[in-house]
Order: structure tokens, then C-alpha cells, then sequence
């Protein structure tokens, strides 16, 4: 059977396909139980379809297509398949193989291959592959493409230019594919990864599904509904649902921890055990703080009360209770303003903190830890903002530029100054302030400057910059005159 399977084959050359029972299997995968198969008896069908580069066509429903139907000792085989040849996979004809279950008049798998009509697939996004930059040709054609003359605006002009290179560059990928498989085949002829590959494009589509009730639909149309009728009973659809009573879901929890870990003690004298639930340890911690505050569990009851009404539990009136009172900063309100930018407010409110990454405060770091402007001190947030000579110069300008007779050693002073001193206009108020935070920030970005651009000192220039910032912000609050 096989020479003339080999005459027939070597006489057509063209896409075919061949099925049947074969009577073999072709490895021992394919059969179940019995005597193993000895490659003695696989080796002329291998080397039959080796010879004609056939391969197996993916099917569905049955594996095993032949047993043997005896219970006491079965056999299963794979002995009936589809056949098809190298040219059928490049021609890309669409088909389905099917086999059935077997029949009562055979113990053998009918086998149904349908053919379909090529469908045109959907459109693929583009996508660029770097292999693309290894094709002799890919500077040329990007060049050619770029300097082709478009009329419109830029942003149209290089939509159009990308929108013409698609095209040119899929064929490189395509001249790069067929380069490559052509030299794998050549070093290879049986190479299994590339009948891999071909067979993987031809199953790169479902082109038939079987329905519950064991009819089989091709259409795409067919396919689709009946994908969709599979997840909606898989997943169910949108619908109302009636809502759980609250108060049954209480009860059978309470009576839950009562007779579990309570079991008839108060809640307040229970401890919690190591093996206990996060939860329960959790609502023990409550309880023990709550404890410690009103200083006996009955005080802590009656606080706990107030804090209830008809519908339970107010959160919000026990969130006010426990959150720790902090102190008021007095210089909290004067330098979050919202005609001071954030930046300048940011590097005001980090002095303040004292969390400036100054030298002092870098000093297990192996660096210069003298002050990068006047280079005689270490470098500490109080000399860099008010003991420094430099810093000194540029304050000195700033005070009788806004008429402010008070010197200033700290921060920290010089806020509460300001919040205490509110004299004069709005707009002086304003300058004050705004000035304050712009020489803190600028102050600093000097000093980064220096440090890490190896810029010189200029204190004018920083006097200069500071009073143009103020200058520009006040008149954008005040366009129409002071």
C-alpha cells in the first residue's frame, strides 16, 4: 500500500488531502493498552509520509478512533486520520476535520472533512519588528518615503509619511521570512518546527464549533451566537438581585461569636488567643484601647452608646474621639497660600520642619560640609538662611526693598513676624509673605546651583530674580491697580 501511495503522490502536484483507516499508528502515543507497537511496524508509515511531507490535520472530537469493544481488555488506537500534504498548508485552503464517535454497525470513527470559501481576515495593528532594521534595504526605503513631498500641517505630513512606510516595510518582513525559512528548509528539509509553524497558521482560525446538542455550525455568524450563548450561560447575565437583610446577617454572626469564642463570658473580659481570626484580634486591640481611654469597660459602654443610634454604630463620631490632638503651627496658615506657588511654599514648609537636606544633616556622608556660599562654616539651615554673609547681603536688600525694619535670625521667626505683624495693605502683606517664601526657595536653588552645576555666587542676580518673581505674581493679582 504504501508504494503505491508514494507513486500516487509523486504524480500530483497540487494541494490534496487523503483520509481513511490507515490501519497504523505512527507512534506509540497514539495507542492505549495492549502490546506496545515496535518501530519495526511504524517505520514504513513514517517514512511514507516522511517521503510525501504529509502531515496530520487537525481534528476534533474523537482521539482514539478505532477500540477494540472489549471491556475485559481494551484497546484504543488512533488508526483512521486526515492526511494533508505541504502545498495543501501553503495554499491556505480552510477546512475542518471532524470525527464522530463510533457508530453501532463500525467500531471505527466516521470521519467528516468539510471545506469552507477563503473569508478575508480582519485587519492586524501595525506593529514594527526590529528585525526589520537588518534588511539591506531598510535605510533606502525609509529615507525614499520621508522625503516624499506632502502637503498639510506637519502632524499630517508625518501621518501620511508612517501611512506609506507600512506598506514597504511588510514586504521587507515578508522578503525576511521566506529568506529565513528557505534556509532552515535547505539546512533541514524535515525540520519540525516549520511544519510546526505551518500548521499553527492553519489553525489560526475557527472555522467549525460543536453545539451542546451535537450539531456543528461553520458559519461565522453561527460561531460567534453560539460563543456567546456559552459565556452568557457560563457567566450568567445582568439582573436584580434581592438584597440581604442586614439584621439576619448580624444575628447569626453574634450568635456565632458567642457560642465560638465568648461562649457565655462578657465581651469585655475576653482575650484573644493566638489561633484566633485577624479580625477578632483586631476588635480585641479596639477593645483594650478603648479600655485604657475611659479607664473601665463600663465607662467605655456608655461612650459607645453615645456614639450609637437607631441604625448602629456612627464611625464618624468615634473617628472624632480618637484621632490624636495635635498642636496648631502658628506658621501653618501663613505660608499655605494660594497666591504663593507651591514650590516656593514647599521649600518654606521644609525649612520650617527642618527636613532641608543641608551638609549637618548629610554629615555621615564622606562630602564638604562647609556652606557652598561664603565656604568658612558648616553648612546648618539657621547659617545657611540668616548667619551666612551671603545669605545676610540678599536679606538686608529684601527688608528695605518692603520696608521691614525687623531682623530676622530663624524661619521660624520670621513667619510668626509676619503673622503677628499684619500692618499695612493687602498688597504689602502679600509682597511680605510672598517675598519670604520666594528667598527661602531661592535661596536654596542658589545653593543647589552652585553644588551641582558649579555655577559662581551672584548675590545681585538673585536679588534681581527675587524681587522680578514678586513683582510678576503681584501684579497678576492686582491688573487693575493697587
Amino acid at each position: 500500500m504504501w508504494e503505491k501511495l508514494l507513486e500516487l503522490g509523486q504524480l500530483l502536484n497540487m494541494p490534496w488531502l487523503i483520509l481513511g483507516d490507515f490501519n497504523y499508528v505512527k507512534s506509540s502515543e497514539e495507542k492505549q493498552l495492549g502490546v506496545a507497537p515496535t518501530w519495526y511496524e511504524l517505520k514504513d508509515f513514517v517514512d511514507c509520509c516522511l517521503a510525501l511531507g504529509l502531515h496530520d490535520a487537525p481534528t476534533t472530537s474523537c482521539y482514539y478512533t478505532w477500540s477494540s469493544n472489549n471491556d475485559s481488555n481494551p484497546v484504543w488506537c488512533k488508526l483512521d486520520r486526515v492526511l494533508l500534504n505541504n502545498e495543501w498548508l501553503e495554499a491556505g485552503v480552510h477546512y475542518d476535520a471532524h470525527f464522530s464517535p463510533p457508530r453501532c454497525l463500525s467500531d471505527h470513527s466516521p470521519s467528516i472533512v468539510s471545506l469552507f470559501d477563503p473569508f478575508a481576515p480582519k485587519p492586524k495593528p501595525f506593529r514594527f519588528f526590529n528585525m526589520w532594521v537588518d534588511h539591506p534595504d531598510f535605510l533606502a526605503t525609509v529615507e525614499s518615503h520621508w522625503n516624499m513631498n506632502v502637503e498639510g500641517t506637519a502632524q499630517f505630513s508625518l501621518c501620511r509619511k508612517l501611512k506609506a512606510l507600512k506598506g514597504p516595510l511588510k514586504a521587507k518582513e515578508a522578503d525576511l521570512a521566506l529568506q529565513d525559512a528557505q534556509i532552515q528548509l535547505e539546512s533541514n528539509p524535515e525540520n519540525a518546527a516549520i511544519r510546526g509553524s505551518l500548521e499553527n497558521a492553519a489553525r489560526s482560525s475557527i472555522l467549525a464549533i460543536t453545539k451542546s446538542d451535537g450539531t456543528v455550525v461553520t458559519t461565522t455568524a453561527e460561531i460567534g451566537q453560539e460563543f456567546i450563548a456559552y459565556y452568557t450561560s457560563l457567566l450568567g447575565t445582568e439582573a436584580r438581585t434581592i438584597p440581604v437583610d442586614s439584621g439576619v446577617v448580624d444575628t447569626l454572626w453574634v450568635k456565632w461569636v458567642n457560642e465560638v469564642y465568648l461562649r457565655g463570658a462578657s465581651v469585655c473580659d475576653w482575650q484573644s488567643k493566638k489561633g484566633d481570626s485577624p479580625l477578632l484580634r483586631r476588635l480585641a486591640d479596639i477593645q483594650d484601647k478603648l479600655i485604657t481611654a475611659f479607664g473601665t469597660s463600663e465607662v467605655a459602654v456608655e461612650h459607645m452608646g453615645a456614639w450609637s443610634n437607631l441604625k448602629g454604630l456612627e464611625t464618624s463620631k468615634a473617628y472624632e474621639y480618637f484621632p490624636p490632638k495635635l498642636a496648631r503651627q502658628p506658621w501653618k496658615a501663613a505660608i499655605w497660600k494660594a497666591f504663593i506657588p507651591p514650590k516656593y511654599s514647599f521649600i518654606l514648609w521644609l525649612g520650617l520642619r527642618g527636613r532641608l537636606a543641608t551638609r549637618d544633616r548629610l554629615a555621615f556622608l564622606d562630602e564638604e560640609h562647609s556652606c557652598s556660599l561664603c565656604i568658612n562654616t558648616m553648612e546648618s539651615a539657621e547659617h545657611l538662611y540668616f548667619a551666612c554673609p551671603f545669605s545676610n547681603y540678599v536679606w538686608s536688600h529684601i527688608r528695605q526693598w518692603l520696608s521691614i525694619t525687623r531682623r530676622m535670625f530663624t524661619i521660624h521667626s520670621a513667619v510668626k513676624w509676619l503673622k503677628k505683624e499684619k500692618t499695612g495693605s493687602s498688597v504689602q502683606n502679600k509682597a511680605r509673605t510672598l517675598a519670604l517664601a520666594c528667598t527661602v526657595c531661592s535661596l536654596w536653588r542658589h545653593r543647589n546651583e552652585i553644588i551641582f552645576e558649579g555655577k559662581a555666587p551672584n548675590p545681585d542676580g538673585l536679588i534681581a530674580c527675587i524681587k522680578i518673581t514678586v513683582c510678576r505674581i503681584i501684579f497678576a493679582l492686582f491688573p487693575y491697580g493697587f
